[in-house]
């Protein structure tokens, strides 16, 4: 057993008191075997800096960035969440916006989306349980993703309590807002056929 400590931000933004607390890691739950990873930040058990919540529930929306190297059909996510209040009502509601600038801006894609698997990671957080949720989308509503565009996710929930966890050095939007940290999460789906993936350089062109 690991303890270490993380810090605990409170904003109203954040939904999250300030203090520290112990922190048990394991590691993450195995894959789903038709799914492939094309993009992630993920939570992993040798976090040494800060651990945050980012509150996207209620009147809070939290969005990021990610982009593809690979063209690829989306049909899931993982994020790594905290249920403050100890329920997983559904649904999320799941929205994959445009990037303006380096900022989200209007939908490109969005459904409510009542297939998830909860993961306890054996984590936590303040002493509440550190979740991986998986959220898999509807066949008929798969997206096709072009490699190296940027586009901004927005996992909202349905429920009273919802913190999705992020790290330090990122461009975190909350509600429309920058924030200096990255959600963790996990874009997931099937890679184009035949098709090469973009350099580096190509990706931070689009930028």
């Amino acid at each position: 057993m690991i303890r270490k400590t993380i810090l605990i931000l409170s904003t109203l933004a954040l939904s999250a008191a300030l203090g520290l607390t112990d922190f048990t890691s394991v590691s993450p739950p195995s894959r789903d075997d038709d799914l492939q990873i094309l993009w992630e930040d993920p939570f992993f058990d040798d976090y040494y800096w800060p651990l945050y919540l980012l509150g996207s529930c209620g009147l809070n929306h939290v969005q990021d960035d990610f982009v593809l190297e690979t063209s690829a059909v989306v049909k899931g996510f993982d994020c790594w969440a905290v249920y403050r209040d100890g329920e997983h009502p559904q649904p999320f509601i799941v929205t994959i916006r445009y990037d303006w600038y380096g900022k989200p801006d209007g939908t490109y894609w969005s459904d409510r989306l009542t297939d998830v698997t909860d993961t306890d990671t054996g984590s936590d957080y303040a002493n509440y349980d550190i979740w991986q949720s998986r959220i898999l989308l509807r066949e008929s509503e798969s997206i096709h993703i072009e490699a190296g565009t940027p586009f901004w996710l927005e996992i909202y929930f349905t429920g009273p309590s919802f913190g999705w966890t992020a790290r330090e050095w990122g461009n975190v939007h909350i509600d429309w807002e920058e924030y200096p940290w990255s959600a963790l999460f996990r874009v997931l789906g099937t890679p184009d056929a035949g098709v090469e993936d973009s350099s580096w350089g190509e990706i931070k062109a689009t930028f």
